[in-house]
């Protein structure tokens, strides 16, 4: 070793991490899908009786593409499928990065809690994985649509991360147009050419 100091050790195993290929930030996978149905929504498309069936579908995916630790799973977390997707990752080994498009009480309104009488446990999860990862608040308002801007921040961050690699984009979502701005659809639609991409449809 390094005149036998730790230090210079070290440093050596780090350089053999940026010279060995395929190690470093592994896979990047890119996650966006469906809350859990909120009691207003006219229509059901992610209803909370669907969670174990889509909680199975989302590790299936991760563990066909054999995600685990020094992979790096990218998200929001919203009830539903964000929240899912990081806790599987986590489950796996992944380390994961959540992307918050608004401050933490103004998301939690937004899209974690649910009324009290709906007895869910989507906020004790948030603040879960809110422990466990690291999360990236909201960049300065510059009038754009937070949840628009969030995704364009979470596709040039797994387009980054990956360096030359394609990252992966896990997709819940069940193919129609959106709802409103910002949604799972212009995630669906970014990621189209991906090499590495799997649909769910809840």
């Amino acid at each position: 070793s390094n005149g036998g100091s730790s230090n210079g050790s070290s440093k050596d195993n780090k350089w053999w991490l940026i010279l060995i290929p395929g190690i470093g930030l592994g896979k990047i996978i890119l996650f966006s899908g469906h809350m859990t149905d909120g009691p207003n929504r006219p229509e059901p498309r992610f209803p909370a009786w669907l969670e174990p069936q889509v909680r199975t579908a989302i590790r299936s995916a991760l563990q066909d593409w054999q995600v685990g630790p020094g992979d790096t799973g990218i998200c929001g977390a919203a009830r539903g499928g964000d929240i899912i997707f990081a806790e599987q990752c986590l489950a796996l080994g992944a380390r994961v990065t959540l992307y918050l498009p608004l401050p933490v009480a103004a998301f939690l309104e937004a899209s974690v809690r649910l009324p009290d009488e709906l007895d869910s446990d989507w906020e004790a999860r948030f603040f879960g994985l809110l422990d466990d990862c690291p999360a990236e608040g909201p960049e300065a308002d510059d009038g754009a649509h937070p949840f628009v801007a969030n995704n364009a921040r979470m596709l040039a961050e797994a387009r980054k991360a990956a360096g030359g690699d394609d990252p992966y984009a896990l997709i819940l979502w069940d193919g129609r147009d959106p709802d409103g701005k910002g949604g799972t659809a212009e995630i669906a639609e970014a990621t189209e050419g991906w090499r590495h991409r799997v649909v769910i449809d809840p």
